[in-house]
This record gives structure tokens, sequence and C-alpha cells, in this order.
């Protein structure tokens, strides 16, 4: 979860009674074959794990070929994750392995011998973000390059977001400070709120004229300053 930005906290309840149902197996029982679910961990006993696989299996019948359903798959590293899905594709009695909602950067793409044989079947937006404190949330967060620039923020919703700030951040941390001095970059809370976990760099935003550029080059440092190196991801149906 510290690696990928976008994740919710779990906490003992949820290991103990969320994790056996991510895919909603309980409320579908009996009516897609599928059984109950099964946990497979990498590593060896008394070591901290590599990853981990939910799944259910269904096999061969009058429902449809035999399958595996992922209801959740994490790896610390690609060969982890390679590992978890070689498992998953030599259980027996089984043609397929299907998961829904991985990261669009899920390492998977590139780790089969035979890219045409992993189908991508579906992609939408799983992740909203509103921003309430920006001073806050800026703060808070981690930066990838050093950056100095003064924003003209909109929000028409919470006052108190609005106006000029000048934000400077780098490695060790961000300040983000009321200014008279002319803007670099003006845009809205909404756009801010986009790129914030890094996910949509806000040179998208500013090609669509929903953020202006005032001071050139200001908006790729604001992208480079907030890049993550890891698509964010939320992988949970809230």
């Amino acid at each position: 979860m510290a690696r990928r930005a976008g994740r919710f906290t779990r906490d003992e309840s949820w290991w103990r009674c969320g994790a056996p149902d991510l895919d909603g197996a309980s409320m579908r029982a009996g009516q897609d074959g599928f059984g109950a679910a099964h946990v497979v961990v990498l590593g060896a006993p008394g070591q901290t794990p590599g990853g981990y696989a939910v799944y259910r299996t269904r096999g061969p019948g009058g429902i449809g070929a035999g399958a595996v359903r992922v209801g959740e798959l994490e790896a610390e590293s690609g060969p982890a994750a390679a590992a978890l899905w070689s498992y998953l594709v030599s259980i027996d009695l089984t043609s397929t392995v299907e998961i829904e909602g991985r990261p669009a950067d899920d390492p998977l793409l590139h780790l089969a011998a035979d890219r045409d044989q992993v189908r991508v079947t579906g992609q939408e937006p799983a992740l909203w973000l509103r921003l309430l404190d920006v001073r806050a949330a800026l703060t808070a967060r981690s930066w990838a390059a050093p950056v100095d620039l003064v924003v003209d923020l909109r929000d028409a919703a919470l006052p108190a977001n609005a106006g000029r700030f000048r934000l400077t951040a780098g490695a060790g941390g961000a300040t983000w400070e009321p200014t008279r001095e002319e803007p670099d970059i003006s845009l809205d809370v909404r756009e801010l709120g986009s790129c914030y976990l890094g996910g949509a760099p806000l040179r998208r935003f500013a090609h669509a004229g929903l953020a202006t550029e005032h001071t050139p080059g200001a908006v790729r440092c604001l992208d480079a300053a907030l890049e993550t190196e890891w698509l964010p991801f939320t992988g949970e149906n809230y």
C-alpha cells in the first residue's frame, strides 16, 4: 500500500471478513459455479510473504469450461508476481484465469510469454478524489522532483482552498503559502485532485484548456514533481 497511492487502510476485521470475499462470492453463491475462496501465499513459513492471491475455481461442467477467478493478487516484485501467476495458470481442470480491477500498469502484460493470451476486456475509471484541505494534502505527500511555482487555484465549493499560493516542494517536504505574486499556473481544484496521486499528468488538462500555463515550462515542472513510480489504484469496491 505504501508503494502505490490510492489504497484503503485495512484493519484486522477486514482481513478476517473481507479478504475471502473480495469478488462478492457470497452474493453469487451457487449462481456462478465457483467454489469457496482459497488463499495462496508466496514464501516460507515464518518469513515475510513475497505476495499472495485470493482465488476461487470452477471445474468443467454444465456452466462452462474450468476457470480460476482471482479476487486479489499482490506481489512485492515482478518475480513474485510471475510466481503467483504461474501457480494460478497451472491449476488442474481449468483453462482460463479471470481477474477484475487491476491497475493500468499491471506487470502481467509483460510477464506472459505469449502476450496475445492476456486480454484486457475493459477499462473504466474507479478512483475519484476531492481535495478538502489543499494545504494538508500537498504537504503530506512525497515529491519526485523539486518545484517552486505560484498557483492560482479555484474552488467554488470550498473558498478556503481558493486563492494564489506559492508551492515549494522537494525531497524534504512542501510548503503551500498565500502570495500576491503573479501565477505560473491557474487551475481548478478538480484538476489538481486528478493530478494529486500522480496518475493524470497536468499537461493533459492544459491541452484541453482546463488549466492555464502562464510561465512556459511550469506545467512540465509540476508534472515532474507529482510523478509517482506506480499509477494510483484503489482495488476496492465501494
